[in-house]
């Protein structure tokens, strides 16, 4: 995250962001770069699943219309702190079941 109000977000930070996440991707074993993933809140735990696997998931009662799911396309930082986790009824992951 940047504020651009301080400075702008260059190529070279991008670059470094770019590196740091796959880092991370590296030693957590996962992939944060696959869009057909998608995070969500399960026991206070974060639990991933492949896109392929919600509509099912849903089906069989594993996660519900109550269900937290991360949304990855809050634009800003006011977004983030107050939408980033919403209910799957609530959410653009819903539009996939």
């Amino acid at each position: 995250m940047v504020d651009e109000q301080n400075a702008a977000a260059s190529g070279c930070s991008i670059d470094k962001s770019v590196h740091f996440l796959k880092q991370l991707e590296q030693h957590y074993q996962l992939s944060v770069f696959d869009r057909m993933q998608f995070a969500y809140q399960n026991d206070d735990q974060l639990k991933v699943i492949h896109a392929s696997e919600l509509k099912q998931s849903y089906e069989e009662g594993r996660i519900t219309d109550e269900t937290l799911f991360c949304d990855t396309l809050v634009k800003n930082k006011g977004e983030f702190e107050t939408e980033w986790l919403k209910p799957l009824a609530q959410s653009w992951h819903a539009n996939m079941i």
